[in-house]
């Protein structure tokens, strides 16, 4: 998500689909502009959206929650058995790299190991 990506989703892209699509969002949420994604939804330019991730979120906008063709979950799309095992087994192998001295592999910021 970026200045760049931040609304590309929106009312532009939106009346540019042909078949009335699906969208579907796992990404970022300020991908998709919500008020746009509203009104393609009310005018029928889209077929319906399922969204993981919202513009606002942990509060999504009431114009999303009320629209009958539209399902949000919480940010859960990662959230199976497979993923759970691999997202601990990935943290562990983090630390035990760390412990031994090696520099980790999936760092968010630039530590150093002495």
């Amino acid at each position: 998500m970026n200045a760049e990506t931040s609304g590309m989703i929106g009312t532009r892209f939106l009346s540019k689909c042909a078949k009335r699509p699906l969208l579907i969002n796992v990404s970022r949420g300020g991908l998709v502009d919500n008020a746009a994604l509203a009104v393609a939804l009310d005018a029928g330019m889209i077929r319906g959206a399922a969204l993981d991730v919202v513009d606002g979120e942990p509060s999504p906008p009431q114009s999303l929650l009320n629209l009958t063709d539209v399902i949000i979950t919480p940010h859960v799309a990662y959230a199976s058995t497979a993923a759970m095992v691999e997202l601990r087994t990935r943290a562990c192998e983090e630390v035990i790299r760390t412990l031994r001295g090696e520099q980790p592999r999936n760092a968010c910021n630039t530590p150093r190991v002495t």
